[in-house]
């Protein structure tokens, strides 16, 4: 649905917008202002979390965002979609990674051709995207503002167990570990990856043995 919004999009810049989720009334406004001013390819801003009922802070003031040009910057940003770096002398660049707390200009993803991973082959597709709109990116800004609200839902697809889930997440990484090499990160950097694989796979394979799955299915 994503990738159809995409090619549909005529509009000068892309945002997404999950139907379970809110954004403060000020969001778009503010935020293009400063992608404007700014001249970004991407703008970042926080988000929060609820259930149920909403009982969050909206945001009425916007803070300007901290940016990034430096080439050798946005790639480290990338890799910390990932995981956190293991050299404590490494920028631990923390930006979020869910495309729904952003606004991209269309050119950067339309001129590049970007577009979702299928979801049926690979895990954390708002990663995999954002990692390649960061690929492309020459300027990127985050901002402290929470303006994205998340509703917590344990009956989503996202939450219920699946044991599938842990076979693709091992196809996303050898995937990503691919695409690492193919974009001239050192193998080192693999590190990220591999990171990324370990967090997933303990979340997933928690949340299976806590269900109440029957025991063979589990197995």
């Amino acid at each position: 649905a994503r990738n159809l919004g995409i090619s549909k999009a005529s509009g000068k810049y892309i945002t997404f917008l999950d139907s379970d989720d809110f954004i403060d009334p000020i969001t778009y406004e503010s935020v293009i202002a400063s992608s404007e001013a700014n001249k970004l390819d991407i703008n970042r801003f926080c988000y929060s979390q609820f259930h149920n009922s909403v009982d969050t802070e909206i945001s009425t003031d916007y803070k300007q965002p901290t940016i990034y040009q430096d080439i050798r910057d946005i790639r480290q940003i990338a890799l910390c979609l990932f995981s956190r770096p293991l050299d404590k002398n490494t920028n631990d660049y923390n930006l979020g990674g869910s495309s729904c707390c952003a606004i991209y200009t269309s050119s950067l993803i339309k001129d590049n051709n970007i577009q979702f991973p299928n979801n049926k082959e690979f895990v954390c597709e708002d990663i995999i995207f954002n990692y390649y709109c960061l690929q492309q990116a020459k300027k990127v800004g985050k901002s402290q503002t929470v303006f994205y609200h998340y509703r917590i839902n344990p009956v989503s697809t996202t939450h219920k167990p699946n044991i599938k889930v842990v076979d693709k997440c091992i196809n996303t990484c050898i995937y990503l570990e691919k695409k690492l090499s193919e974009d001239g990160y050192p193998m080192c950097n693999t590190s990220y990856i591999k990171g990324f694989m370990v967090e997933n796979i303990r979340s997933y394979l928690k949340n299976i043995f806590t269900s109440d799955m029957k025991l063979k299915d589990k197995l």
